[in-house]
């Protein structure tokens, strides 16, 4: 009788430990799928940005190039000082709308653009050109005469999983800007 009831025993030790195994095991999977949801959540929510800032890119680059090719210019678009850097603005945060830009002296831009067209070169195969003038000047950027492009997505939505533990807004808006040189119809 003795031998059954240990035999009885051993068998609901069995069951119980099983049980507490097959429970741990819900649990791990459980949380296991949770972060792996948060995962694919957040993959959906950058491919939806991605989407955004290729969209948003492309508007302000056939902006500027408009307004780079136009025989006019555009008075608002026109700016006189050659971009060195962007400055964080008050939130101390890189690459935000709150970002500065920081204009400086001409002499990088020679030093980027003109010294390695090789001057002399180049006025064997196209003469005289827009690049000879500006590094004749004093201020080259009054000769490359800046326009701007810039332009703002709509409200981008966040997931309410994305919202709850990674962002806080319920929407995002990306701006992108764009600078090139006004050509006055040159490439006509």
């Amino acid at each position: 009788m003795r031998q059954v009831q240990a035999a009885d025993r051993e068998e609901v030790r069995a069951v119980v430990t099983k049980r507490r195994r097959t429970g741990q095991a819900m649990v791990e999977m459980v949380a296991g799928l949770l972060v792996l949801l948060v995962l694919l959540v957040g993959l959906l929510q950058v491919g939806r940005l991605a989407i955004a800032h290729n969209q948003v890119m492309v508007a302000a680059r056939t902006q500027a190039d408009e307004q780079a090719r136009s025989r006019q210019q555009v008075a608002a678009g026109l700016a006189s000082a050659y971009l060195l850097n962007m400055h964080p603005g008050h939130d101390n945060v890189f690459y935000s709308q709150h970002d500065m830009p920081v204009s400086g002296p001409h002499e990088p831009v020679s030093r980027a653009v003109l010294r390695p067209a090789r001057m002399p070169v180049l006025q064997s195969y196209a003469g005289i050109t827009p690049l000879h003038e500006a590094d004749r000047s004093q201020h080259i950027t009054d000769s490359f005469r800046w326009v701007r492009g810039r332009q703002r997505t709509a409200r981008i939505p966040v997931y309410p999983v994305m919202r709850r533990w990674v962002v806080r807004d319920e929407h995002l808006q990306l701006e992108h800007e764009v600078w090139l040189p006004w050509l006055g119809g040159l490439d006509e």
